[in-house]
């Protein structure tokens, strides 16, 4: 008996130190896991802070895109770009899981808004853009291609009105 009591405190023993062992290993894991968590958090944040400084109202955000709430319902902004060529401005926009016929862009031609809503077909999601920027609304053109659409559209030219001084 005494050879099976002291074979069942070593097997106890090893069943102990593995645990601690494991323990640690775990601990280890929760901690890189908070590390990640707490970055990702900032980084939501900032892109909260973003959104909200550009006037939408952002409650939250999903890797590369912000969920919004609008006067028309829940909408999530997708990833953009806006590049300026010259006498033209350029807007990239990444609308993942779109068809082409679920893509509406229009201008509203008296303060150069332009307005992109797309309906991924695979889903409920909703996406919305909405850029107010210095363009002539006649000269817009959009195409779509594997998921990105690209808007290109003529600067508008300065309209100076002159004013009478009384």
């Amino acid at each position: 008996m005494d050879r099976i009591s002291r074979i069942m405190r070593e097997v106890d023993e090893l069943f102990r130190e593995a645990e601690r062992d494991l323990e640690r290993l775990v601990q280890g894991i929760f901690d890189e896991i908070r590390k990640r968590r707490d970055k990702l958090l900032k980084s939501i944040e900032e892109t909260v802070r973003e959104l909200r400084e550009r006037g939408y109202k952002a409650y939250a955000t999903y890797r590369e895109f912000a969920i919004i709430s609008t006067p028309e319902g829940t909408a999530v902004v997708p990833r953009y770009d806006v590049h300026d060529r010259g006498d033209e401005i350029e807007v990239v926009v990444d609308l993942p899981g779109c068809e082409k016929e679920d893509v509406k862009v229009s201008v509203n031609p008296e303060n150069g808004a332009l307005i992109v809503t797309a309906k991924r077909s695979d889903s409920s999601v909703v996406y919305k853009l909405e850029l107010s920027l210095p363009i002539d609304a006649d000269t817009v053109k959009a195409t779509y291609r594997n998921g990105v659409l690209t808007i290109k559209a003529k600067k508008q030219k300065p309209k100076l009105r002159e004013v009478k001084v009384e």
